[in-house]
């Protein structure tokens, strides 16, 4: 989300949520969050991210030649620590500023969504060749407010990526925590005005490409007494 004539051809956001409250069919309220997602790199691996010509070839990438396949199932081991990087993330490139831009000139508020292993440190040999005991989730895919992260970085110097611990020390939420406690609850995201509210037709409609997952959750109460 994003792209078009406003902020080139830099995406804000990914993922969009947008919540419904209904009463007896009537829609009384509707809000919206966007997250924008990362994932934590493990320490072996330098930035490997989809380049627009990958979109240009699309399925075709799968067909990869020989010596490619022979490669990709080398064995290896991928270790993530408190020093892992989120590498795609870099303070002052032109995605960064695109999101400071956006929300300094839109009410929309954008997250940033990391995905994690279920529990740092941890390590794992791949291809997986034997059954492997999954630790508790005690870390997993955690949301983070940009505005506050951006703020974290100010002392960094320019084309910083954070580590998990940077982020860590910032106190993100789990998911399920974000949406069932912060935007359910209206602590989070952007509350439109109406269907045809500016904030949301110029995150949701005015793009130039798809949106990578859009989650819809319906409130409606039914009775006086009770919702479903």
């Amino acid at each position: 989300m994003g792209g078009y004539g406003h902020f080139g051809q830099w995406e804000v956001a990914d993922i969009g949520f947008i919540v419904v409250w209904r009463d007896r069919g009537k829609v009384k309220l509707r809000k919206v969050a966007i997250l924008q997602s990362k994932r934590l790199y493990p320490d072996e691996q330098g930035l490997e991210e989809d380049t627009p010509l990958d979109y240009m070839i699309g399925f075709g990438r799968l067909m990869q030649g020989d010596e490619e396949d022979l490669a990709a199932q080398e064995e290896r081991v991928f270790t993530f620590t408190h020093e892992s990087r989120y590498r795609a993330l870099v303070s002052g490139d032109d995605q960064y500023q695109a999101i400071e831009a956006y929300e300094a000139r839109r009410a929309i508020p954008v997250h940033y969504l990391f995905y994690n292993p279920l529990s740092i440190p941890w390590a794992q040999r791949v291809p997986v060749t034997e059954r492997k005991r999954f630790p508790r989730n005690d870390v997993g895919v955690q949301v983070i407010r940009a505005r506050a992260l951006q703020l974290a970085l100010r002392r960094r110097q320019g084309g910083y990526t954070p580590t998990y611990a940077d982020v860590a020390g910032l106190n993100p939420w789990r998911l399920e925590v974000f949406v069932a406690d912060e935007l359910l609850r209206c602590r989070q995201g952007y509350r439109a005005k109406g269907p045809n509210d500016d904030g949301l037709v110029q995150v949701f409609s005015r793009r130039t490409g798809p949106i990578s997952t859009a989650i819809g959750i319906t409130i409606d109460r039914v009775s006086p007494g009770g919702t479903s």
